[in-house]
């Protein structure tokens, strides 16, 4: 049975019609049946539909903003603290995946999908790095002015995603997609985490030679004629020695850097002071009361990590269990075992109590990496469940549309898990710190587009096995996978190429090259769409 809106309307009557679309478009949906309510609910009302689209799109960005901003991107910064790493590590792991979680987790719950899952992934996840790297950076160029690019951090984070895309090119070129070629997306990343490491040493050594106190003994040195013992004094030789004869008598030096987790420090920043909550602005008071009823939803799975609060502790160790074992599918043994689930009442109860009559600040300092790594487990698990939702509408909207789902993944999908960085970025830009804004545009995207849709393929091999891909044929959707290729390979290379060439400065011209180059890219993807039959 085919699941499209010509052969569902074909039937002889309203209830056939319900009754054929639940049949044919049964795996269509995982959680939410959006082709009853349409189909069945209120039959086929198409101003209804329009105004629900509107609703849903506008809740789904809103609670996927939150709950990255609110619990995410804490839990892990504060999780990064807890464990000791180092910013350089910290930034390109916890940091990157609390930046892009929407883009991640919607690319491994579109990988998971029996039908269409890579095509999903490779839409959601491309789609929303060509979107970043072209609209979101002239957006940044937009705010800043010219920026001076980060020379290392630019070429690094360029390069490594001009190589994933090209692995992705590869590897669905010989027409076969297996475990050991998904995994590979996450060891190209190791080697990225390498890199940065090697770089963030450098950087120190670089921050040491310039510091004043170093100036000013290599200074003495220099007056002295004990220039031959520096060598000594010099954390990594490779290093060039600043020049101590320099205009400049005030021995300070301006260092960029090319940190990754001061983008994500900038986010911080930035939030703060485009606070939506802002009691003194009518929008400000709207949104904090609509915000209300869902953070207190949350906070009953969510364990507080950053202050105590004995009130937060009470819900956590039932419902925020039961939420895990719901999201593995495990409720329904619990519930024919019944007695298990009375246990697990009863000890939680314990758990709840003690925490709230005998917790205290000692007990968050002694239990605070268990309630990090919760906090960080149910905001995934909440982002999860919503952009499974938002995957089963953009079903229903494939269908009354007749435009594929891979259109709708690589503009609404990829719009929407990239709208934090289009408003956020242009501020950090705007607010002095281009070069924050760009580090974060292209280090968030690889951190994506290798994790985020390395784990999506790893996600499919691992339900199906090895699988056949053939991504290259002259259908409307194989069309669409070749301009998205095609569309982010050339832009990479002509950006090293324009960046370099510009002495990493970019401006005015570089902000109208891109917009004109997403502009005509999506103008053929949409011709495509609406023109070209499958």
């Amino acid at each position: 049975m085919s699941c499209t809106t010509s052969d569902i309307n074909s039937q002889s009557s309203s209830d056939a019609i319900c009754q054929y679309a639940l049949t044919a478009c049964a795996e269509k949906w995982d959680l939410l049946n959006f082709f009853q309510f349409y189909f069945c609910g209120i039959n086929e009302n198409i101003p209804v539909i329009v105004i629900l689209s509107i609703i849903i799109i506008a809740f789904t960005l809103n609670i996927l903003s939150s709950t990255a901003d609110k619990y995410l991107a804490p839990s892990l910064e504060f999780l990064s603290k807890r464990l000791k790493l180092s910013e350089a590590v910290a930034g390109v792991t916890f940091l990157a995946f609390a930046n892009g979680a929407a883009d991640v987790i919607s690319g491994v719950v579109a990988g998971g999908k029996a039908a269409d899952g890579i095509d999903i992934a490779v839409r959601g996840l491309f789609g929303a790095c060509l979107f970043t790297i072209t609209v979101v950076f002239a957006r940044c160029i937009q705010g800043g002015g010219e920026i001076k690019v980060d020379r290392d951090s630019f070429f690094r984070d360029c390069t490594f995603l001009l190589l994933a895309t090209i692995y992705f090119i590869v590897i669905s070129l010989t027409g076969y997609l297996s475990l050991p070629t998904a995994i590979g997306f996450l060891i190209i990343y190791g080697f990225y985490i390498g890199v940065v490491v090697v770089q963030e040493k450098r950087k120190r050594a670089i921050q040491a030679l310039t510091d004043p106190a170093f100036i000013t003994e290599l200074a003495k040195m220099s007056r002295n004629g004990s220039l031959e013992s520096i060598e000594k004094h010099i954390p990594n030789p490779s290093v060039v020695i600043p020049d101590t004869h320099s205009e400049d008598t005030n021995g300070s030096v301006d260092i960029q850097t090319n940190d990754p987790s001061s983008q994500s420090q900038a986010k911080a920043e930035s939030k703060e002071e485009e606070d939506p909550d802002n009691p003194t602005t009518f929008s400000g008071k709207a949104l904090k009361y609509y915000n209300m009823p869902l953070l207190f939803i949350r906070n009953l799975t969510i364990f507080p990590f950053e202050q105590w609060d004995k009130w937060r502790v009470i819900a956590p160790p039932f419902l925020g269990t039961l939420f895990i074992l719901w999201n593995f599918n495990l409720m329904p043994f619990l519930i024919t075992n019944w007695y298990l689930l009375t246990g697990l009442g009863v000890l939680a109860a314990a758990v709840a109590a003690g925490l709230f009559f005998a917790g205290s600040e000692s007990t968050l300092e002694r239990f605070g990496t268990f309630f990090g790594i919760w906090a960080f487990v149910q905001s995934c698990f909440w982002i999860l469940l919503i952009v499974t939702c938002f995957l089963d509408f953009l079903a229903l909207i494939e269908i009354i549309s007749g435009l594929p789902i891979s259109f709708l993944s690589l503009t609404l999908i990829a719009w929407g898990t990239s709208m934090d960085d289009f408003f956020v970025d242009y501020i950090i830009a705007k607010n002095g710190k281009g070069t924050m804004a760009v580090i974060g545009v292209f280090g968030g995207q690889l951190f994506n587009m290798l994790v985020g849709f390395g784990l999506s393929l790893i996600r499919q091999t691992a339900n199906r096995g090895t699988i056949e891909i053939d991504l290259y044929q002259a259908s409307r959707n194989d069309v669409l996978v070749m301009i998205l290729m095609g569309a982010q390979l050339v832009v990479l290379v002509l950006m090293l190429v324009f960046v370099h060439s510009g002495k990493y400065v970019v401006g005015k011209k570089m902000n109208i090259f891109l917009m004109s180059y997403y502009g005509l890219f999506l103008f053929s993807v949409t011709m495509v769409s609406f023109f070209m039959k499958n």
